[in-house]
């Protein structure tokens, strides 16, 4: 016979049995297996040669038993009419732990005995109504399907009725960062029951001598034997006091005195400033608006907070320009100059000071307005077609040079070497590159050239092109 655990096919028992001749069927047992286990089972017959092949094998569960003693039974909050008992399951469950059974009585008074059933989820339990400085028997067992388990006992002495506590002394700060301080201190009488809860207020007190409203800074909870205690989350360079009480289940201590007045450090800006918009814009500027920060965000001297802004192009060509701001911290505006015209920017603003800059804000966009283009239009080419006309074609501006929308070009033409103003022909459109000109004199050699223009202005011409008029009589 062969039995192994499912989940350990390694450890596997082996039983021997004897034929039982001349039956066909044939019992045998296995003992010593974890109870409500489950474990895959199997045979195989041997002769003096050896082993034969193994039945499939079986899967199946040995039956639940009651359960082991509950571990790990230990009493806290012990006051002077209560006191709190845990527990934790038992390690041999040997079933489905179903609920557990409490009593509890003076070992000298069997009137005294009292019996609580619990559910399967409780592993702690207040015990109230109790006498002081009294001790008691407290006794607890698991139950499964199969019955109450093991029982597991312990005495406990009640105390006596506490007290309000007192009030902490000799407040020391220490180790002061921007945004923390470590509290050392001597604590008050417990009022004969356990400390259950610090309470840590701060006063901050103004450059000016102006104290502020005292406010809870940080709570401590469940160690009732600190002695030291770190203060989170401070405001950077401000000036606090401190002082403190100490809670028991009767209530709160008096207030300490309060600690040494002290200042934390200097820190970076933990914000931005908000409410970045645009005022105005030209062609190459933008002009910005935003709220400066408030003091209590300055995190250092005022005299060494500023503004810094973040310029780039969206379309990603050029650098990231970075200006700061003159003017100190009531600065609310400025403008960003050497800018590209008719052109898409993102902008960010972040606050700094002496110690370093703080964080960026969030991303805005603006365009600087149109001007005249910036360049010509390119492969400008030209062919006589006959005697008195030129087929003119061009290529449209880049975008970088268009500086806005472009309404249209200008073909400016004349006789080469004459001394007038040129023709001008106006093609509208950005689309339309192509111009057949007519009406020339024959055989001669004319300039040509083409600009681009917006609702601003013309941008420059492009060179001189130079051809001339075919012969007269020649039409091809």
């Amino acid at each position: 016979l062969l039995v192994w655990p499912e989940q350990s096919p390694e450890e596997v028992r082996v039983v021997t049995i004897t034929p039982d001749y001349p039956s066909s069927r044939h019992t045998g047992f296995v003992s010593g297996l974890r109870k409500f286990s489950w474990y895959y089972g199997s045979t195989l017959c041997f002769t003096t040669p050896g082993d034969g092949p193994r039945s499939a094998p079986t899967l199946l569960q040995t039956h639940e038993d009651t359960p082991g003693p509950v571990r790990h039974l230990s009493f806290t909050e012990i006051l002077d009419t209560s006191l709190q008992v845990s527990w934790a399951e038992p390690e041999d469950k040997n079933g489905i732990i179903t609920g557990y059974m409490m009593w509890w009585e003076v070992p000298s008074i069997k009137s005294s005995r009292v019996e609580r059933s619990l559910s399967n989820s409780t592993v702690q339990y207040q015990l109230t109504g109790l006498t002081s400085t009294t001790a008691y028997m407290i006794q607890v067992a698991a139950l499964t399907g199969a019955g109450q388990g093991a029982v597991t006992s312990s005495t406990i002495s009640t105390g006596v009725p506490p007290e309000l506590p007192g009030a902490p002394s000799n407040l020391v700060i220490s180790n002061i960062s921007p945004r923390t301080a470590t509290l050392r201190f001597h604590p008050g009488s417990d009022g004969k029951t356990a400390i259950s809860r610090w309470i840590v207020e701060g006063q901050v007190v103004k450059e000016d001598g102006k104290e502020k409203e005292w406010r809870v800074v940080y709570q401590k909870d469940n160690e009732p034997n600190a002695d030291t205690l770190e203060i989170p989350s401070l405001t950077p360079y401000t000036q606090y006091r401190f002082r403190m009480q100490q809670v028991n289940i009767v209530g709160s201590s008096p207030m300490s005195a309060p600690s040494r007045l002290i200042q934390t450090l200097q820190a970076a800006p933990d914000t931005y400033p908000s409410n970045l918009s645009l005022v105005s814009a030209t062609q190459t500027s933008l002009c910005f608006s935003w709220k400066p920060l408030p003091e209590s965000e300055y995190n250092s001297s005022p005299e060494t907070v500023g503004y810094r802004l973040r310029v780039w192009r969206t379309d990603g060509d050029g650098e990231d320009r970075t200006e700061d701001v003159k003017g100190g911290v009531r600065t609310t505006d400025t403008t960003i100059e050497g800018l590209s015209p008719w052109t898409h920017y993102q902008v960010q603003i972040q606050a700094f000071n002496s110690i370093g800059p703080g964080l960026w804000s969030q991303t805005m966009a603006a365009r600087t307005t149109e001007s005249a283009p910036s360049g010509s239009p390119a492969n400008v080419n030209a062919e006589a077609v006959s005697s008195s006309r030129i087929m003119l074609t061009w290529s449209s501006l880049p975008e970088a040079q268009r500086n806005g929308v472009i309404i249209g070009y200008k073909v400016l033409y004349q006789e080469n070497d004459s001394d007038g103003a040129p023709t001008v022909r106006v093609i509208e459109g950005d689309r339309n590159l192509t111009l057949l000109l007519g009406s020339l004199q024959k055989y001669t050699m004319y300039a040509l050239q083409v600009l681009a223009y917006t609702r601003i202005g013309d941008g420059p011409p492009s060179s001189p092109l130079l051809l001339r008029t075919k012969e007269d009589g020649t039409n091809y």
